[in-house]
Protein backbone atom coordinates (compact mmCIF):
# COMPACT_ATOMS: atom_id res chain seq x y z
CA UNK A 1 0.00 0.00 0.00
CA UNK A 2 2.79 2.14 0.23
CA UNK A 3 4.19 1.70 -2.64
CA UNK A 4 0.43 2.42 -4.46
CA UNK A 5 -0.30 5.82 -2.44
CA UNK A 6 3.43 7.51 -3.01
CA UNK A 7 3.22 6.54 -6.55
CA UNK A 8 -0.53 7.69 -7.14
CA UNK A 9 -1.85 4.16 -7.82
CA UNK A 10 -3.49 3.97 -5.18
CA UNK A 11 -5.92 7.19 -5.91
CA UNK A 12 -5.61 6.14 -9.92
CA UNK A 13 -7.32 2.79 -8.81
CA UNK A 14 -10.31 4.54 -6.52
CA UNK A 15 -10.63 6.74 -9.25
CA UNK A 16 -11.07 3.37 -11.67
CA UNK A 17 -13.75 1.90 -9.36
CA UNK A 18 -15.35 5.29 -9.13
CA UNK A 19 -15.82 5.44 -12.91
CA UNK A 20 -16.70 1.22 -12.98
CA UNK A 21 -13.87 0.34 -14.31
CA UNK A 22 -14.00 -3.44 -14.26
CA UNK A 23 -10.31 -4.24 -12.00
CA UNK A 24 -9.07 -7.22 -11.33
CA UNK A 25 -6.49 -8.02 -8.52
CA UNK A 26 -4.76 -11.02 -8.21
CA UNK A 27 -2.81 -12.16 -4.78
CA UNK A 28 -2.03 -9.79 -2.69
CA UNK A 29 -3.95 -7.28 -5.27
CA UNK A 30 -7.05 -9.32 -4.20
CA UNK A 31 -6.08 -7.92 -0.61
CA UNK A 32 -5.03 -4.69 -0.98
CA UNK A 33 -9.13 -4.04 -2.29
CA UNK A 34 -10.27 -4.46 0.92
CA UNK A 35 -10.49 -1.78 3.82
CA UNK A 36 -7.34 -3.44 6.21
CA UNK A 37 -4.45 -5.94 6.38
CA UNK A 38 -3.73 -7.51 9.51
CA UNK A 39 -0.32 -7.42 6.93
CA UNK A 40 1.73 -4.59 8.59
CA UNK A 41 -1.32 -3.25 10.29
CA UNK A 42 -2.43 -0.84 7.32
CA UNK A 43 -5.53 0.68 5.84
CA UNK A 44 -5.98 -1.16 2.04
CA UNK A 45 -7.79 0.58 -0.90
CA UNK A 46 -11.30 0.49 0.40
CA UNK A 47 -13.44 -0.96 -2.18
CA UNK A 48 -14.60 -3.49 -1.20
CA UNK A 49 -15.51 -4.13 2.64
CA UNK A 50 -13.97 -6.37 4.78
CA UNK A 51 -10.63 -7.14 6.71
CA UNK A 52 -7.76 -9.24 5.76
CA UNK A 53 -6.05 -11.85 8.20
CA UNK A 54 -3.39 -14.33 8.74
CA UNK A 55 -5.35 -17.87 7.83
CA UNK A 56 -6.20 -19.50 10.94
CA UNK A 57 -6.56 -23.21 10.89
CA UNK A 58 -3.90 -23.62 8.65
CA UNK A 59 -1.60 -26.45 9.26
CA UNK A 60 1.06 -24.64 7.40
CA UNK A 61 1.90 -21.12 6.76
CA UNK A 62 2.75 -19.91 3.91
CA UNK A 63 0.07 -21.74 2.32
CA UNK A 64 2.01 -23.16 -0.88
CA UNK A 65 -0.01 -25.48 -3.40
CA UNK A 66 -2.92 -26.75 -5.57
CA UNK A 67 -6.55 -26.39 -4.00
CA UNK A 68 -9.84 -26.54 -4.70
CA UNK A 69 -11.75 -23.18 -5.73
CA UNK A 70 -15.97 -24.08 -5.39
CA UNK A 71 -18.12 -21.15 -6.93
CA UNK A 72 -20.35 -20.09 -3.93
CA UNK A 73 -22.93 -18.18 -6.65
CA UNK A 74 -23.41 -17.66 -10.18
CA UNK A 75 -21.29 -14.85 -11.55
CA UNK A 76 -19.74 -14.71 -15.24
CA UNK A 77 -16.46 -15.22 -12.93
CA UNK A 78 -17.40 -18.28 -11.68
CA UNK A 79 -18.81 -20.38 -14.49
CA UNK A 80 -16.16 -21.96 -15.09
CA UNK A 81 -15.82 -23.71 -11.52
CA UNK A 82 -14.99 -26.04 -9.54
CA UNK A 83 -11.18 -25.72 -10.32
CA UNK A 84 -8.25 -26.78 -9.18
CA UNK A 85 -6.08 -23.68 -8.79
CA UNK A 86 -2.24 -22.55 -7.15
CA UNK A 87 -2.12 -20.48 -4.28
CA UNK A 88 0.92 -19.04 -2.27
CA UNK A 89 0.30 -16.89 0.50
CA UNK A 90 -0.54 -16.62 4.63
CA UNK A 91 -3.48 -13.78 5.04
CA UNK A 92 -7.07 -13.86 3.31
CA UNK A 93 -10.36 -12.49 3.62
CA UNK A 94 -12.81 -15.05 5.10
CA UNK A 95 -15.31 -16.59 2.87
CA UNK A 96 -18.05 -14.61 5.05
CA UNK A 97 -17.39 -11.75 3.13
CA UNK A 98 -20.57 -10.34 1.19
CA UNK A 99 -18.41 -9.94 -2.05
CA UNK A 100 -17.31 -13.49 -1.83
CA UNK A 101 -18.64 -15.08 -5.24
CA UNK A 102 -16.09 -18.70 -4.07
CA UNK A 103 -14.33 -20.46 -1.87
CA UNK A 104 -11.44 -22.58 -0.82
CA UNK A 105 -10.46 -24.85 2.09
CA UNK A 106 -7.36 -24.59 3.37
CA UNK A 107 -7.27 -27.64 6.30
CA UNK A 108 -9.29 -26.30 9.15
CA UNK A 109 -10.00 -22.77 7.35
CA UNK A 110 -12.29 -21.39 4.44
CA UNK A 111 -11.01 -18.10 2.73
CA UNK A 112 -12.57 -15.88 -0.36
CA UNK A 113 -10.88 -17.25 -3.62
CA UNK A 114 -12.62 -15.15 -5.79
CA UNK A 115 -14.51 -12.06 -4.94
CA UNK A 116 -16.80 -10.00 -7.06
CA UNK A 117 -18.54 -6.79 -6.30
CA UNK A 118 -19.68 -4.54 -8.67
CA UNK A 119 -16.70 -3.77 -10.98
CA UNK A 120 -14.10 -5.01 -8.76
CA UNK A 121 -13.06 -8.61 -8.13
CA UNK A 122 -10.12 -10.62 -7.08
CA UNK A 123 -8.73 -13.95 -6.91
CA UNK A 124 -6.52 -14.87 -4.07
CA UNK A 125 -5.10 -18.04 -6.55
CA UNK A 126 -2.54 -17.24 -8.70
CA UNK A 127 -4.67 -17.40 -12.34
CA UNK A 128 -1.09 -17.20 -14.40
CA UNK A 129 0.29 -20.20 -12.57
CA UNK A 130 -3.47 -22.47 -12.50
CA UNK A 131 -3.28 -23.76 -15.66
CA UNK A 132 -6.66 -23.83 -17.72
CA UNK A 133 -8.93 -22.56 -14.52
CA UNK A 134 -6.30 -19.47 -14.60
CA UNK A 135 -6.73 -18.70 -18.41
CA UNK A 136 -10.38 -19.42 -17.72
CA UNK A 137 -10.42 -16.93 -15.15
CA UNK A 138 -8.62 -14.57 -17.20
CA UNK A 139 -10.74 -14.99 -20.13
CA UNK A 140 -14.05 -14.10 -18.49
CA UNK A 141 -12.70 -11.32 -16.25
CA UNK A 142 -12.07 -9.68 -20.06
CA UNK A 143 -15.30 -10.29 -21.29
CA UNK A 144 -16.99 -9.00 -17.94
CA UNK A 145 -18.55 -5.40 -18.02
CA UNK A 146 -18.60 -4.96 -14.43
CA UNK A 147 -21.80 -5.97 -13.85
CA UNK A 148 -23.17 -8.86 -12.09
Amino acid sequence: MRALDSTGLAEALRDSARRHVPLLGVCVGLQVLFDHSDEDDCTCLGLLHGSVHRIQGAERLPHLGWNDVEPLIEHLLTQDLPAITYFAHSYAVTADIPSAVAVTRIDQATIASVVARGSIAGAQFHPERSSEAGRQLLRRFLAWDGSH
